[in-house]
């Protein structure tokens, strides 16, 4: 649990630093909604991606240390689907970009591995499941 305690940390600090501007100058709706996306934006989402797979996945292991796979997996999934909502608005307050392509690469990310461990979970119960009627 103190690992994935320290890595959201790391990530809410990285996310969360101010940019270069000390005041936001243009609306949050014209900000967050922006549709002028340039090749930097597009890697960046693919960053914000692999970085809420790789949380998610840390936080999946560190409840699945106490609770059962189902509800560790819901547990991961809300707490950083939380985390990557927030930090997304909190962004605009900060003068840094927050838009919507992030947010919802945020979630691509926690679905990705939402969808791997859930699959994988289920391929387990059927192997175990098979196991047990054959021996």
């Amino acid at each position: 649990m103190l690992t994935a305690l320290a890595i959201t940390t790391m990530t809410l600090v990285v996310l969360l630093v101010p940019g270069e501007k000390s005041v936001p100058t243009d609306s949050f709706m014209q900000t967050f909604f922006s549709m002028d996306l340039k090749f930097f934006d597009w890697l960046e989402a693919v960053v914000h991606c692999l970085l809420f797979s790789f949380l998610t996945l840390v936080w999946y292991r560190a409840f699945f240390a106490t609770y059962p796979a189902g509800k560790s997996l819901l547990f991961a999934v809300g707490l950083c689907a939380s985390l990557g909502i927030a930090t997304e608005f909190a962004q605009f307050f900060i003068a840094r970009s927050s838009m919507l392509i992030d947010m919802a690469a945020n979630l691509s990310g926690i679905a990705l591995i939402f969808s791997v461990v859930h699959r994988l979970s289920k391929k387990n119960k059927a192997s175990i499941s098979r196991t047990k009627i054959y021996h």
